[in-house]
């Protein structure tokens, strides 16, 4: 499982089908169509792996931070 977190607080649960070098194709689990995640996006980020949540969170938490 991969997790897709915004900047906003959010942890959306699903899957990664691809990866690019400069994108990701996320595959929600609540959603019909999969979503083209940039990897240069300063305000959402994929996350995969044993410590996807763990890693999301300090992600999330470094943000707020900078803020």
């Amino acid at each position: 499982m991969a997790i897709h977190a915004k900047s906003n607080g959010w942890l959306i649960g699903g899957k990664i089908i691809d990866e690019t070098p400069v994108a990701w194709i996320f595959h929600a689990t609540d959603e019909k169509r999969k979503k083209v995640i940039a990897k240069n996006d300063p305000k959402n980020q994929v996350f995969d792996g044993l410590n996807a949540v763990a890693d999301a969170e300090k992600w999330q938490k470094k943000l707020r931070i900078k803020k």
